[in-house]
């Protein structure tokens, strides 16, 4: 044996030990992490740039109401309450979904209550064949 060694290295080493914390972690973050994490600041970028469109007169929204009803066909709603940033308009609120029913105030897509008088624009999303 060493005379180097003795019984009382192990609690000098954890005296003097300082853990690096998430320092270590940095190497662990794998490809599946950073494009997912990149695919999310992509989402929330369109999002942010989304223009405000132009409000639909309400007999065509009604008219592509009714259509998406009956079809079953999944919507995009624009509603009229607008996020501004910079003194410019960077996005509307959008409800996405399938249209329930309606009521004297609202329609419902996806079980949640718009009324009539919030919806700026309408447009149907395309299905997906598989």
């Amino acid at each position: 044996m060493s005379d180097n060694y003795s019984d009382d290295w192990p609690s000098q080493f954890f005296k003097q030990y300082q853990d690096r914390g998430m320092m270590k972690w940095r190497g662990f973050y794998l490809s599946d992490h950073t494009a997912k994490f990149k695919a999310a600041v992509n989402q929330v970028t369109e999002m942010e740039n989304r223009q405000q469109p132009q409000q639909m007169a309400l007999t065509e929204i009604f008219k592509l109401l009714e259509q998406a009803y009956v079809t079953q066909q999944q919507l995009r709603i624009w509603l009229n309450q607008l996020i501004v940033k910079d003194a410019t308009i960077v996005r509307a609120d959008v409800v996405a979904g399938i249209v329930n029913g309606f009521n004297e105030e609202g329609v419902y897509v996806s079980h949640q209550l718009v009324p009539y008088d919030t919806i700026a624009w309408i447009e149907t999303v395309a299905r997906h064949r598989q």
